[in-house]
């Protein structure tokens, strides 16, 4: 049995996603899981970005109702056949901030 190492917990949530890599090419897909600390995206293998890549999201709701949220920058820290595990990237603000 394999020990879980995630800080946070997983949670089954499907939602729209739009990926924007650093070439400015954009892609949508679907989150299989979200959690504190990133999403697993379900993405065929000729759309990923590669391993280490950093990319924007922008989670864009789901098919009943199309709110989008504000994008965040996330790095490729999974690959599976099935899709991409990111991690979100988190900026420290000063105390002015």
């Amino acid at each position: 049995m394999s020990r879980e190492l995630r800080k946070s917990p997983r949670y089954p949530l499907h939602l729209d996603v739009e990926l924007t890599y650093p070439s400015g090419e954009r892609h949508h897909a679907v989150t299989r899981d979200i959690s504190d600390g990133g999403m697993f995206v379900l993405i065929s293998s000729e759309l990923r970005p590669v391993l280490g890549e950093l990319v924007t999201i922008v989670l864009t709701g789901n098919s009943a109702e199309k709110t989008t949220l504000p994008s965040n920058e996330a790095v490729v820290v999974h690959t599976a056949p099935q899709g991409i595990g990111l991690a979100y990237i988190f900026i420290e603000l000063d105390d002015d901030h």
